[in-house]
């Protein structure tokens, strides 16, 4: 075979393999065109039937089987009632509300700190033949998921989560909402702390009242007038079993009052506490330089003790409208910055400086009457006695500062402040009907 015919063969031979090629390519790209539509309706297929499976799980799970609640916000936070655990020395609970009652209503003010026994969590399971769960969080989480916004789930004993659809058909799980629980239980704890807060707030007054009557014999009547009006008032509300709005607006327009009269002793406190650390005298004779400085001192603790009571009143006025709306409302839109605004005025309070750092407050009073005192001698020559001049000097400058500087007690605004950030605890019973009763830790605030 020539040359030419050799390669009219070779020519021939390749053409026809890349006609071959093209049609297996083609009809490659068909089969994955077929195939590929039949690859997504298997994982339809396969979803669909996971869902399935989750319904029909769903729709056989008994109250028994079940040992979780799970609620889901939007942002997906959950909060979970569990099963709880039976511990002999675990805090006794008290039921507060049955299902269907008004949270927040003035029936419910005044029968919340007294309504139903105490019982601990054994006692409970007995009475809770389908199901007890307990849930425990901060406020701010209670409170956000006490609204209703969120989704419900619920997983069994084979750690299966059962969603929202298949929830609704379980059995008696199918008239409960956790919403109820927490809704109520929230208002039950805010009562209940509202009503202690204002029980100490009370308290506190009475024993300022003899403070006050003390310092009325010293004159200054119109303005310890104002303060005796208002520590009389505070009094009343803060018995009171039901509290409304009007007692809020009077506790506001108290504290307004009670800072104008602060302002005032406030600023002749600083004026005098500078003239006191300041003084210096040119009397020749000792005793006649401490007692002019003694009657300085005594001056300035008349104008710290007022000004220190004004200040007690107005952190105790502030403690009341919080405890106040504690018991109308658990989710007032304006605890968060009452709660904010009182811990800012504690920490600037003089009260908690007296209580916290006496000892800057007394020792510039006691180091000037010092440089008084000087040697202690009349005329430079004759001999007193130094030491109890200083003691005498020391005694009266912590007269006053000993009276706020008892750091074994806690403050109510204190302890307010603290328990805004502690967990809280709400206990669920599901009964043989299927509807709910809420239960709270018996001892609160």
């Amino acid at each position: 075979m020539d040359g030419v015919g050799l390669f009219v063969i070779i020519t021939l031979i390749v053409i026809g393999a890349g006609i071959t090629l093209g049609i297996y390519v083609r009809r490659s790209k068909k089969s994955v065109q077929r195939n590929l539509p039949l690859q997504q309706n298997e994982l339809k297929s396969s979803v669909a039937n996971e869902l399935a499976d989750i319904n029909n799980h769903s729709v056989s799970v008994t109250m028994s089987e079940i040992r979780e609640l799970i609620l889901q916000d939007d942002s997906g936070n959950q909060l979970s009632f569990q099963r709880p655990k039976n511990n002999p020395m675990a805090t006794k609970y008290q039921e507060v509300l049955a299902e269907g009652t008004k949270a927040g209503g003035h029936i419910v003010q005044g029968a919340l700190p007294v309504l139903g026994q105490a019982h601990t969590i054994a006692e409970l399971q007995r009475m809770a033949p389908n199901g007890l769960f307990t849930a425990t969080a901060d406020k701010a989480v209670l409170s956000h998921f006490a609204d209703g916004t969120y989704t419900t789930m619920v997983r069994d004993s084979g750690n299966h989560l059962v969603a929202n659809a298949g929830f609704k058909e379980v059995g008696q799980l199918s008239k409960v909402n956790p919403a109820v629980a927490l809704g109520i239980g929230m208002q039950a704890m805010a009562a209940i702390s509202g009503q202690y807060y204002m029980t100490q707030i009370n308290g506190q007054l009475a024993e300022m009242s003899k403070n006050l009557d003390e310092l009325i014999d010293m004159h200054h009547d119109e303005k310890m007038g104002i303060l005796q009006n208002a520590q009389k008032r505070l009094a009343e509300i803060t018995r009171r079993t039901i509290a409304d709005e009007s007692d809020i607006d009077e506790i506001r327009d108290i504290r307004n009052r009670i800072g104008e009269v602060y302002q005032e002793y406030e600023t002749r406190l600083n004026r005098e506490y500078d003239g006191t650390v300041e003084f210096s005298s040119d009397k020749w004779f000792v005793e006649k330089r401490v007692d002019s400085y003694s009657q300085l001192v005594d001056k300035l603790n008349f104008t710290m003790r007022i000004c220190a009571e004004a200040d007690k009143l107005r952190l105790q006025s502030e403690v009341a409208e919080i405890a106040v709306r504690m018991k109308v409302n658990a989710r007032d839109p304006m605890l968060p910055e009452l709660y904010e605004q009182l811990n800012d005025n504690f920490n600037n309070s003089l009260v908690k400086q007296l209580r916290d750092h006496p000892e800057a407050v007394f020792r510039p009073i006691i180091d000037n009457g010092e440089k008084i005192v000087g040697d202690g001698k009349d005329l430079g020559f004759i001999d007193k006695d130094r030491d109890k001049l200083i003691q005498l000097i020391t005694e009266k400058s912590k007269d006053t500062v000993e009276l706020y500087s008892t750091a074994d007690e806690k403050e109510l605004a204190e302890q307010l402040i603290e328990e805004k950030d502690r967990s809280s605890e709400i206990l669920m019973m599901i009964d043989e009907k299927g509807n709910q009763r809420v239960f709270v830790p018996a001892s609160q605030g």
